[in-house]
């Protein structure tokens, strides 16, 4: 699911979806509306980070199984390429601000 702007229907940054931090509001730039983080955006934040030291686990674990260096990035990007898609496509992470 694309996340856009439910006023224009303008498509939210997917660096700030990404790379956002809790603190740091977006500006709609067709509609100049000022969006912030909701509880489910903090919610996704703490799953993807679980989700991105998940392959450092993995590492030691299957490092004493013998596998490849090769076969234990391939596993990373893997879940790497979850966890984008995760924050990506769960619907609800942001709200209008309210101005005071």
């Amino acid at each position: 699911m694309k996340q856009i702007c439910p006023h224009c229907a303008t498509p939210i940054s997917r660096r700030w979806l990404l790379l956002g931090s809790p603190g740091e509001t977006y500006t709609c730039p067709n509609c100049k509306t000022d969006f912030q983080w909701t509880g489910k955006r903090y919610l996704v934040s703490f799953l993807a980070g679980l989700l991105g030291a998940l392959p450092i686990l993995l590492f030691f674990y299957f490092d004493l199984k013998g596998l490849s260096l090769l076969t234990i990035g391939l596993i990373y990007l893997g879940i790497l390429a979850f966890d984008i898609f995760f924050v990506l496509t769960v619907p609800g992470q942001f709200r209008a601000r309210r101005r005071a």
